[in-house]
């Protein structure tokens, strides 16, 4: 199986986030739940996910440009949030589950660097063709700074 599952660019977001949907409740997460519109993702222990999706990014955008933590963002359902990342000239994806508020973002910006969304990571999959490989970080890490 590639990793290569998300379309890099404009115009692909909806349709991204619909893949990585599927992908986490078919391999991550043991799901009762889910909408691939919305990228809701209820797990079976009654946990819910947002989930978000990132083809080659430099950064995790987060939020809209001037309107911070606005409905287009990571922070909009006030639950978990699952960010799939794909990289670029890589196989290998990642999925990472964030608090939102957790993750660092520079003042002004809209975008997180991925440095700061592995920091903020409760746990990482690790997705490498039909091998997925899960770390469990510490839950003891001080809170980002808003």
């Amino acid at each position: 199986m590639t990793m290569r599952l998300l379309k890099p660019g404009t115009g692909n977001q909806k349709a991204n986030r619909s893949k990585a949907v599927k992908f986490i409740v078919e391999r991550i997460i043991d799901a009762s739940d889910f909408d691939l519109d919305s990228g809701v993702v209820t797990a079976k222990d009654g946990t819910r996910y947002q989930v978000s999706a990132y083809a080659e990014t430099g950064a995790a955008f987060v939020s809209t440009p001037g309107l911070d933590k606005s409905k287009y963002s990571i922070y909009a359902s006030g639950v978990t949030a699952l960010m799939y990342r794909q990289l670029r000239n890589d196989q290998r994806s990642f999925v990472y589950e964030v608090e939102p508020d957790d993750v660092e973002v520079a003042p002004g910006s809209t975008s997180a660097e991925w440095t700061a969304v592995d920091a903020a990571a409760k746990r990482i999959w690790v997705c490498s063709g039909d091998k997925i490989r899960l770390i469990e970080k510490s839950a003891s890490r001080p809170k980002a700074e808003t």
